[in-house]
């Protein structure tokens, strides 16, 4: 027995000392693999040094294309917004996103406090007969999700970061509609 735990002992550190590669280099990567190189059609291009080139347009800045990628909105309340949710006294329409399944995305701007705007939504809505199904809220931000019929608002309120004193209160409602099959 005390052979055999010599053994094992042994085998156990050649294999550790056989796999140390510490001490070796790397062997080259394939082409493919090589950023030195680059592949096409599986033949390797050597990479040319680079070269100083003069720019003729300015580089846009991260505003210009964030602006250039964001979806156009506009300020006026849809025609479908719910009757039943009410727009805090004050607030204006900064954009309007059209989303899936119908849905809007109706952001608004408001002076009054994340607390006051809070306060003001879920005693609207649940003395109007909507459902609470999700509340959350941290003193900055508050987000509420509330239901009624075949109707579903969410509603997150949270500081503007880019204009102090102000808030930005999103109203994101959307029909929903029945499943064309049998829920499981």
């Amino acid at each position: 027995m005390r052979y055999a735990r010599v053994a094992m002992g042994v085998l156990l550190l050649s294999m550790v000392g056989s796999s140390c590669t510490c001490e070796k280099a790397a062997p080259p990567l394939p082409a493919a693999q090589n950023p030195d190189t680059f592949s096409e059609r599986g033949g390797g291009i050597a990479k040319k040094s680079p070269q100083k080139v003069a720019a003729t347009t300015p580089t846009p800045k991260a505003e210009q294309l964030a602006a250039a990628t964001t979806p156009t909105v506009s300020p006026e309340l849809p025609k479908d917004f719910p009757s039943e949710v009410p727009v805090y006294e004050g607030a204006q329409v900064s954009g309007v996103q059209d989303l899936a399944n119908n849905g809007h995305n109706v952001i608004f701007s408001t002076t009054g406090s994340v607390a006051d705007v809070n306060r003001f939504y879920h005693d609207k809505l649940s003395k109007a007969g909507w459902e609470v199904t999700q509340q959350f809220d941290r003193g900055t931000h508050a987000f509420m999700t509330y239901k009624k019929g075949n109707i579903l608002a969410n509603v997150t309120i949270s500081e503007d970061s880019r204009n102090p004193g102000q808030q930005v209160i999103a109203v994101m409602y959307e029909e929903q509609k029945p499943l064309d099959f049998d829920e499981f």
